[in-house]
């Protein structure tokens, strides 16, 4: 005897149970007929007049419930896509776009504001960054460490402009001469060299001699260097930090991001003496101090940067990866825009 299908036998059972004909006249309805093809093409016995309950009554909570109930059928679970991954704090996080409520999308176009804005040269944009007071800050400080080695040193009348104080478009004139020196990637030659009729070019003679500069540079001060011990002791980065609170202000003050922004680590190549220098055998400089910064993902213009100087407490509760998004997305809080950063950044 052969095996009948699943759909024989459920006809077959419809049959008998419709032989007898109480009060009718023997024929099918309409109704009837639909409901016997509807049955036909089927493999499961659906009653036409009860609704069906097995979407209402008997719904799966979850993915794994319905895994559940296939594997005590005998059946093997479905593969269904993923709505929700875990996190390494075992927070879960949901991967469905979510729906907006009432909130309008704005656009983010990259643009220049505050003083900036107005600049008409290269030289107005980059003192919108390097403002005069981060200027007047350097020139201060400076002059202070030039009388401070002035009374301590005798040097002959000749080489008095040599051992002058510092000013302001002097200051500027190095800083010029700085930016081309790394332009010409003159980093490594010698000064001497730079300034020799063989070797040199007549644009460092004309700005200052090389006793000048060399001078200049070893005098060079961003802090009052009598309460630099004190501060020191709270905070490594206490030499520059005046300085570099100005000019991450700028950088925020002066610059409006994209929709979308990145935040990421950078080693900024540095032998000099630092408690919290960093080695990193995967970086090209190896040595250096680690700098993590908000990127504009779209012009890489840098609007806020946090250097590393050792161990940080968190003020909440909160772990250091956390920390250090919460406070470089400060900036652009409640605006909408998108932060893209590596797993080290998150939980997931």
């Amino acid at each position: 005897m052969s095996q009948r299908s699943d759909a024989e036998i459920s006809r077959v059972l419809y049959e008998r149970d419709h032989e007898v004909d109480y009060g009718g006249d023997g024929t099918d309805s309409e109704e009837d007929k639909d409901c016997v093809e509807v049955q036909e093409s089927s493999d499961t016995e659906v009653s036409c007049d009860e609704p069906d309950s097995s979407h209402s009554d008997n719904v799966p909570d979850s993915d794994d419930d319905l895994d559940e109930e296939e594997e005590e059928r005998g059946q093997a679970p479905q593969r269904r896509k993923r709505r929700f991954v875990h996190g390494k704090d075992k927070f879960k996080w949901s991967l469905d776009t979510p729906e907006a409520r009432g909130q309008c999308s704005r656009v983010h176009l990259p643009a220049a504001k505050g003083n900036s804005s107005n600049a008409t040269n290269p030289y107005e944009s980059w003192n919108a960054l390097f403002s005069d007071e981060m200027l007047d800050l350097i020139l201060k400080w400076t002059n202070a460490e030039i009388e401070t080695y002035k009374t301590t040193h005798v040097f002959k009348a000749a080489d008095s402009a040599t051992f002058s104080s510092l000013t302001l478009n002097e200051l500027k004139a190095y800083i010029g001469l700085l930016y081309y020196q790394g332009l010409n990637n003159n980093n490594r030659v010698l000064l001497e060299n730079l300034w020799s009729d063989e070797f040199g070019t007549n644009l460092y003679k004309t700005v200052m001699s090389v006793k000048r500069f060399r001078f200049i540079g070893a005098r060079l001060r961003f802090d009052d260097k009598t309460t630099r011990r004190e501060r020191r002791a709270s905070d490594l980065l206490a030499p520059i930090r005046e300085l570099w609170d100005l000019f991450i202000g700028n950088c925020i003050s002066n610059y409006t991001p994209c929709d979308n922004v990145t935040i990421d680590e950078q080693l900024l190549g540095f032998r000099g003496k630092f408690s919290a220098r960093v080695y990193s055998k995967s970086k090209p400089a190896r040595y250096g101090i680690k700098v993590l910064s908000l990127n504009d993902s779209r012009t890489f213009y840098m609007l806020n940067a946090i250097p590393y100087t050792g161990r940080v407490i968190p003020e909440r509760a909160e772990s250091i990866p956390t920390y250090f998004v919460r406070r470089l997305s400060e900036p652009i809080h409640g605006s909408g825009r998108v932060i893209t950063c590596d797993n080290w950044f998150s939980s997931v």
